[in-house]
């Protein structure tokens, strides 16, 4: 199953979402590029939020238990609405 919506025009321009990756002992932040839309994927019993650059690149993951978990954390990062998803 794939979940897609895209992302507002307004909040595509800017990023402010950041990640913080451990190194051995170094923890390095960095800003994520600009991501244009979504998907929520479910594999093996698992679901992943991808999101993707306006080339299709995928900038971003994220692991959650549900799929209302991903479109929770979705809806956080960019505001995307119940309705706004559409199957894949």
């Amino acid at each position: 199953m794939r979940l897609y919506a895209k992302i507002g025009e307004d909040l595509s321009e800017v990023s402010q979402n950041k990640a913080r990756i451990k190194n051995n002992d170094t923890v390095i932040t960095e800003k994520l590029s600009i991501a244009a839309y979504v998907e929520i994927v479910e594999s093996n019993k698992n679901i992943y939020l991808y999101r993707y650059d306006r080339d299709g690149n995928i900038v971003g993951d994220t692991w959650h238990l549900t799929i209302d978990e991903a479109k929770k954390q979705a809806h956080y990062e960019y505001g995307i609405e119940n309705d706004q998803w559409t199957e894949r």
